[in-house]
C-alpha cells in the first residue's frame, strides 16, 4: 500500500520543510561544517543547523557514526520541539580511497543542495568532475519528500578492479512524520 501524499504538517507546508532541509544540508556535512558529539552516543558525529521561518523555530540534526569503512546515520528536522521529518542512511566505502571519495561525495551533495534540488535527500542523479575519474550516481525510487528511498554510489571510471566496482555505496530512506 502506498502512503498518501502529504501537503502540510500541522499547518507547516511540506514545501517549507523541504526548503529548510535543503538550506540546512547545504550548510552542514556537504559544506564541511564542524561537528560535535553526543556524550551518551560515543563515537557520534553530530551536525546541527537552526533557523526561523514565519515565527517557527526549525532545527536540523544529522547524527552519524563511522568505522572508517562503514557508516550509519540519521537526519531529523524538528519544528519547535516536535520531530516532523527524518532520513536514515547507511553503507560503506573503500577506506584506502577515503581521502578522495569523501570530498568528492561532499561536492556531489552540494551540487544538489546548492541547486535547491531534492533528489531523495542526497546528491543529483549523476555528478562527474572533469578530473579524477570519479562518478557519482543517485538512484532514488521517489523524489517525494514525504516518503522516499534509494541508493547512491561512487565508482572510479578509470579502475574496474575495485570491490564490486564501487568505491562508495549508501542506501537511504525517509519520510514526513
Amino acid at each position: 500500500m502506498q502512503m498518501p501524499k502529504i501537503t502540510d504538517w500541522k499547518g507547516v507546508a511540506t514545501e517549507e520543510i523541504k526548503a529548510f532541509f535543503l538550506e540546512a544540508a547545504a550548510h552542514t556535512y556537504a559544506a564541511g561544517a564542524d561537528n560535535s558529539t553526543i556524550a551518551q552516543l560515543p563515537g557520534s558525529e553530530v551536525l546541527c543547523f537552526h533557523g526561523e521561518r514565519d515565527g517557527r523555530v526549525f532545527s536540523y540534526v544529522d547524527c552519524y557514526f563511522s568505522s572508517g569503512r562503514r557508516s550509519f546515520g540519521q537526519t531529523v528536522i524538528s519544528v519547535g520541539r516536535i520531530a516532523v521529518w527524518g532520513m536514515q542512511y547507511h553503507g560503506f566505502w573503500q577506506s584506502e580511497d577515503e581521502e578522495r571519495v569523501i570530498p568528492f561525495l561532499k561536492r556531489a551533495l552540494m551540487a544538489a543542495y546548492g541547486a535547491k534540488a531534492f533528489v531523495g535527500g542526497r546528491g543529483p542523479r549523476v555528478y562527474r568532475e572533469t578530473e579524477g575519474g570519479l562518478l557519482y550516481c543517485n538512484y532514488p525510487e521517489s523524489d517525494d519528500f514525504t516518503n522516499f528511498k534509494g541508493h547512491e554510489e561512487i565508482v572510479d571510471d578509470t579502475n574496474a578492479t575495485t570491490l564490486s566496482g564501487f568505491l562508495f555505496r549508501h542506501k537511504y530512506e525517509g519520510l514526513l512524520l
